[in-house]
């Protein structure tokens, strides 16, 4: 009963630290796409960007502190010989392979929404350009412009699609460790 327990207290703090570094990744994503940052300069945002890396490095620390426990609770099951507990310690080794697959998927995610975020600034700014050229000069020469937003356009697409694709990895890694974490819930064996 105590393995159990602390399996789901180890991963309920996992699941904290994952909130702790989406927020933060929000609030630097915000910042980079918010007009008035980008009108007031880069102070705002590179002092998120600074707590971003903090709040990264923190659940880094974090992830190997809470993965080292799970270790420990794997191995005391695997010295009992108890069929129950080694069963239970096999569960923590398929919960930590996924968990070591989660963060690895939510990193590759946020680069990839960061890359999403940037492309629509790109298009954005170039489109504003774009504009600005026409309202000025009162002439349509900016074909080479319309192109390059086309471009941008087709990019953002494809950002969108990967982005979108990459999100179902990430939550059919979740039903995984939730599964586990089911199992490990309503744990029939003597623990």
């Amino acid at each position: 009963m105590a393995a159990r327990l602390e399996i789901l207290l180890v991963q309920e703090q996992r699941a904290q630290a994952f909130d702790d570094m989406e927020q933060a990744f929000k609030a630097l994503l915000s910042s980079q796409i918010a007009p008035e940052s980008l009108q007031q300069g880069q102070g705002d945002h590179s002092k998120l960007e600074a707590e971003f890396i903090a709040v990264c490095n923190m659940v880094t620390t974090k992830f190997k502190a809470l993965s080292a426990q799970m270790i420990s609770i794997e191995e005391r099951l695997k010295l009992t010989e108890n069929s129950d507990d080694i069963k239970l310690a096999n569960m923590i080794r398929n919960i930590q392979d996924e968990e070591r697959e989660h963060i690895r998927l939510v990193i590759a995610l946020q680069v990839e929404r960061k890359r999403l975020e940037m492309l629509r600034q790109t298009a954005d700014k170039t489109g504003k350009c774009h504009q600005k050229h026409n309202d000025e000069h009162g002439c349509e020469c900016g074909a080479k412009l319309e192109e390059e937003i086309e471009d941008l356009k087709e990019l953002i697409s494809i950002q969108e699609d990967k982005v979108k694709w990459m999100k179902q990895q990430n939550a059919d890694n979740e039903s995984k460790i939730n599964e586990y974490l089911d199992e490990v819930r309503y744990w029939e064996g003597e623990c």
